[in-house]
């Protein structure tokens, strides 16, 4: 699999809950933060990389002016359970994995709390970095990841932007639950429950505020943040 290099140039990145689109003159990358597992990456890389071809060409261009597609994903969490920081796939013959279709469709999973690999050391260093800021100060960081660590704690001191990061992942959580017509309720209430401690658990982590803080700036309302605290005290 060709690596995606870094020389982007043009990217599109709107508020807190879209996607990033990062668009050179040779190749697409969709690519997005996963912080709870849904049970559906795999079927939302594969729309995510149909609609990125369907918006490349135009109607009557040639099939061969369709740019290669990388979707990655970077979770929190191990996606398929096999300890590796990266998990890479393209499609191949079933019947000889040697054979690859060579259609340049890309799809990328990183795993920040990963142990297995071979890795370049900064972008091990960045995945240790996502999963738990608080190790920062345990090892001798890359200019790269200084720099990151930089910009995060100015982004900390600016109170909007932490209230729509800390918004975020209630914001995805409550697009799907809107989207589906059937399910109980008492379901839908445990998957709130679940996202809102994971969210929270990830902010303390990664923003070093108090769980209290959290849930403040989620805008999570105070007769409803006793349950949370609870909750977080016997996970």
């Amino acid at each position: 699999m060709a690596e995606p290099r870094a020389d982007i140039q043009r990217a599109m990145l709107n508020d807190f809950g879209k996607r990033t689109i990062r668009m050179d003159v040779r190749r697409v990358c969709n690519m997005e933060m996963q912080t709870v597992n849904c049970g559906d990456l795999a079927k939302r890389t594969r729309f995510y990389s149909a609609t990125i071809d369907s918006n490349q060409l135009r109607r009557g261009m040639d099939y061969e002016k369709l740019k290669p597609v990388y979707v990655i994903f970077i979770c929190k969490f191990d996606p398929f359970g096999e300890g590796f920081y990266r998990y890479s796939f393209e499609n191949v013959c079933a019947e000889d994995p040697a054979l690859k279709l060579n259609d340049q469709s890309y799809r990328i999973f990183f795993n920040t709390a990963g142990k297995k690999g071979d890795i370049p050391e900064t972008l091990r260093q960045l995945l240790s970095y996502m999963n738990d800021r608080g190790k920062f100060d345990e090892e001798e960081p890359s200019e790269l990841i200084r720099r990151i660590d930089t910009a995060m704690t100015y982004a900390m001191r600016d109170d909007e932007w932490r209230r729509n990061y800390m918004t975020f992942e209630l914001k995805q959580m409550d697009a799907r639950r809107e989207g589906r017509d059937e399910g109980r309720a008492e379901g839908r209430a445990e998957e709130r429950l679940t996202t809102v401690i994971a969210s929270v658990k990830a902010l303390m982590a990664n923003l070093r505020v108090t769980a209290k803080q959290a849930l403040d700036y989620m805008n999570i309302p105070a007769h409803e943040q006793e349950k949370y605290l609870k909750a977080l005290q016997g996970s």
